[in-house]
């Protein structure tokens, strides 16, 4: 076969309701397994037959792999060959396969206070889903698909589905309001361009997106042209722009780890290392970072020039909690619009701003009050984006007005400022 500690020979062709996602792709930077430890795939064999891959340690990486692909219902074997100097594979957790590893890995896919009422589903030999776990809140989850030689499990809510189903049917979404779904282990695809371009025999031509939310929008609202179409820029873009089935990707890690040791909390370099630690490495790598100078009050001056649009700001000192941000060019227009008697400017694009260190608001109901009033709590979010949406895409009734169900949910929801907040861990 070929020269690599594991050989994959997959004859698949995907369930088309699952077409994006279930793919194959070399092993990326993005597993479920955030220790560092290189990994290898195992075979495992259902009860129903299905061989699911999984991830164990292993002492030398994945350099290849190799694929059949053909015709035909879902299936899938994967051939492991063992490190050349043997060892114990043996996984730590629940035996993968087993409904607690479905369910674990399934609910790993999205925040747990939406995993933890999701449906969960599983694929079943031959193609199609069974039941696992009845839920209560909207959402469906699925474990890392059987043709998938890596972690990407996924949660969609009802929307979504909806999207989901059109695909796989290649006919034009009906939706009907904004469907999410969340990746944060990651997924593949074989173009940002085609939704249905054929699989290829090599690996290479896969490519691994890293942990991201996906946004569905109802036909005709989502204005492709407003975002970049590939994912070069790192913040979220629009994949198959130009098609019915058009959706945003936004990434939601690996997060830029700041390096401050050694650096005084409030200099100039720790202020820079602070304020991209609010976004995406990909971002972080090209903003430009925005400060206070030190002894001039409130002067806002540029401490690192960038060279893309996005901007970062350090911790806010006026609130309890680390709370750095970085935003787009429509999500500072936005911003700019953020004092009394003032009102947010008619946005024909969409605004994004990430604050993946998380944060805290003196209210949820009004942009204004600057501290909770006696008695009262500072609201502490953990880490999420924000979306600033034009009038046509804020659909109020789509989402909550507080944060306890889980997902995505619109803050200051009764004032002009209103805006989607957006869990992304």
């Amino acid at each position: 076969m070929v020269p690599a500690e594991v050989a994959v020979i997959a004859r698949t062709r995907p369930t088309r309701a699952l077409a994006k996602w279930i793919d194959l792709a070399m092993v990326g930077p993005f597993d479920a397994v955030t220790t560092g430890t290189p990994r290898r795939w195992q075979s495992v064999e259902f009860a129903s037959g299905v061989a699911r891959p999984y991830l164990i340690p292993m002492r030398r990486p994945t350099q290849h792999l190799s694929a059949s692909l053909c015709l035909g219902t879902l299936a899938l074997t994967l051939v492991a060959c063992g490190p050349a100097d043997g060892g114990n594979n043996e996984s730590a957790g629940p035996k993968p396969g087993s409904p607690e590893w479905t369910i674990q890995n399934a609910m790993s896919a999205a925040p747990e206070a939406i995993a933890k009422d999701a449906t969960i589903m599983d694929f079943v030999a031959g193609g199609g889903t069974s039941l696992v776990r009845q839920g209560s809140n909207g959402w469906t989850c699925y474990p890392t698909a059987p043709s998938v030689p890596y972690n990407d499990p996924k949660c969609i809510d009802g929307m979504a589905a909806l999207w989901v189903q059109a695909l796989g049917a290649q006919t034009k979404p009906a939706l009907t309001s904004i469907g999410v779904g969340y990746m944060l282990h990651g997924g593949g695809t074989m173009s940002a361009l085609d939704p249905f371009a054929p699989p290829s025999l090599s690996i290479e031509d896969w490519v691994v997106d890293p942990p991201h939310v996906m946004l569905f929008f109802p036909p005709g609202t989502l204005d492709s042209a407003s975002l970049p179409t590939s994912r070069a820029g790192g913040g979220p873009w629009v994949m198959w722009a130009g098609t019915p089935y058009a959706h945003i990707m936004i990434p939601t890690g690996p997060a830029h780890v700041a390096d401050t040791a050694g650096l005084k909390p409030g200099d100039r370099d720790w202020s820079i290392q602070n304020a991209l630690s609010a976004t995406v490495e990909a971002i972080a790598v090209r903003a430009r970072v925005m400060g206070f100078s030190a002894g001039q009050g409130s002067e806002v001056i540029v401490l690192r020039v960038g060279e893309s649009q996005w901007v970062c700001h350090p911790d806010t000192p006026i609130t309890p909690t680390n709370d750095p941000e970085c935003s787009n060019s429509v999500a500072r227009m936005w911003e700019d619009a953020l004092s009394p008697g003032l009102t947010p400017p008619n946005l024909t694009s969409i605004g994004f701003s990430y604050m993946l260190q998380g944060g805290s608001g003196a209210s949820l109901g009004d942009p204004f009050v600057t501290v909770p009033p006696p008695g009262q709590e500072w609201n502490v979010g953990g880490p999420h984006l924000m979306m600033y949406l034009p009038a046509k895409l804020l659909d109020l009734a789509k989402f909550p007005s507080e944060p306890s169900v889980g997902g995505p949910w619109v803050m200051w929801g009764s004032t002009p400022h209103r805006h989607i907040m957006i869990p992304a861990r």
